[in-house]
């Protein structure tokens, strides 16, 4: 009795791990037709302002301060790896700061990834040597504090004791006020942005934040925008008739 009870119940168990299969793969298949509506992210950022709300309404010869903002976020939220993302939060952030920057963590050290608007600063290393800059995270440093602390720091440079190794491997030159702000991955700050400006013009910090958390949560979604970018790509390939008849 015992060998036919056994056969039995195995072929109850190989019929409902067939059936669990099946609603799995069901499953699997609705949430991936659900993400490639995702793919159509272009209307995430199309809006109108309201006229009687616009800066400079109703003077056409003005640069629109929204506008700026409008197209430095669409450039980054549409970035489609990491290298063009960090490249286009650079550029939008030059426009409020004279130089910008970005520095990675790495185990027990910052390093640089690229500088923005210091090739055309007088006394600076160029924007590419910022690539050979790091910093330890044992210096006393501001790029420390506001690793530990998780926020941001406005003010004039040289607030921490080692702030001056920054500066010179910057190129020496001092300037009148530095932004330096955590840049945040999945929760959790894996970067810093720094910004300044020398004797003319102010850091507009507040364009800053807004571009530096577009960055935070366009690199977040990074990967899962790259997979459905990829499953759409291989399912236009082999459904494209053009394709199937080479």
């Amino acid at each position: 009795m015992a060998d036919p009870l056994k056969s039995v119940i195995d072929k109850i168990l190989v019929e409902k791990k067939g059936l669990v299969i099946s609603k799995l793969h069901s499953i699997q298949e609705g949430i991936l037709n659900q993400l490639e509506t995702l793919t159509q992210l272009e209307g995430f950022d199309a809006y109108t302002i309201p006229e009687g709300l616009s800066i400079g309404a109703g003077d056409s010869s003005k640069d629109n301060p929204i506008d700026h903002i409008h197209k430095f976020t669409k450039e980054i939220s549409s970035a489609v790896n990491q290298l063009g993302l960090i490249n286009n939060l650079l550029d939008g952030l030059s426009h409020y700061c004279q130089r910008s920057s970005l520095f990675l963590l790495r185990d027990d050290k910052l390093v640089g990834w690229k500088g923005k608007g210091f090739s055309a600063s007088g006394g600076s290393i160029d924007d590419e040597e910022i690539k050979k800059v790091f910093f330890s995270l044992s210096a006393d440093t501001i790029f420390k504090k506001v690793l530990n602390s998780k926020e941001s720091y406005y003010g004039a440079p040289n607030s921490q004791s080692d702030d001056h190794l920054i500066y010179s491997r910057f190129g020496g030159d001092l300037p009148s006020n530095v932004f330096v702000l955590p840049f945040f991955v999945k929760g959790k700050p894996q970067a810093v942005i720094y910004t300044d400006i020398f004797q003319s013009g102010s850091i507009q910090r507040k364009e800053i934040e807004i571009l530096a958390t577009v960055g935070e949560m366009s690199l977040d979604l990074l990967p899962l925008k790259q997979k459905i970018m990829a499953k759409v790509k291989t399912q236009e390939f082999v459904e494209d008739p053009h394709e199937q008849t080479k």
